[in-house]
């Protein structure tokens, strides 16, 4: 089974992608963001260069998620990132309606059948919560996003997943610290290992 840990950019996705993996004995797989040559220049002007950085997300999240599904065949895997987020990272920085439909085809023609599955756990936290972890990671590639970012981030994940059909369970994180507070860990673990087992039941 693959489990995707998605959410707004400082939600903490890939740090509990890691515990997943360590405690559930699985597979880690973790977004090449660095790999993408327009980042650097999308952060500088992001109206030029939106269509160029998620559509090169999109082929770079395709050979990890190949890799994914061959590892899925015999163990769990856990990935930081599912490339939906693509979808809706594109609703927020790409103006033109022609690129964003492309974006939308690129991505059903090399996911199409990823949705059904995979689980994604989306991490919720209100946009005052995501600053504050935000600035305590101290990332030089996020330390200077705006609140305002952030919250549209958090509409547009928000209307997206409200209306997803897959596969899918909400954790709020407004109250959680699952990195420093051992019982807090416990109950997304719980969380996250019986919605796991419910789909597997389901598929027997």
């Amino acid at each position: 089974m693959i489990i995707s840990i998605e959410g707004c950019i400082g939600v903490g996705k890939t740090s509990l992608t890691k515990k997943l993996s360590a405690a559930l004995g699985g597979e880690g797989i973790y977004e090449e963001f660095e790999n993408n040559p327009f980042l650097k220049d999308f952060y500088g002007n992001p109206d030029q260069f939106g269509f160029h950085v998620q559509s090169t997300f999109l082929f770079l999240q395709s050979k990890q998620f190949m890799k994914a599904t061959e590892l899925a065949i015999e163990n769990n895997v856990f990935s930081d990132f599912h490339p939906v987020k693509s979808k809706i990272f594109s609703r927020i920085v790409i103006k033109n309606k022609t690129e964003h439909d492309i974006i939308q085809k690129i991505y059903d023609r090399l996911f199409s059948d990823l949705d059904s599955k995979t689980l994604i756990v989306y991490l919720q936290a209100s946009p005052e919560i995501i600053l504050e972890r935000i600035k305590l990671r101290g990332d030089k590639f996020t330390s200077d996003i705006s609140g305002e970012y952030i919250e549209s981030l958090i509409n547009n994940y928000e209307s997206f997943f409200e209306n997803y059909k897959n596969p899918m369970i909400s954790i709020d994180t407004n109250d959680l610290d699952f990195e420093k507070n051992n019982n807090d860990w416990l109950v997304i673990k719980k969380i996250i290992e019986d919605k796991m087992a419910g789909i597997r039941n389901h598929q027997e």
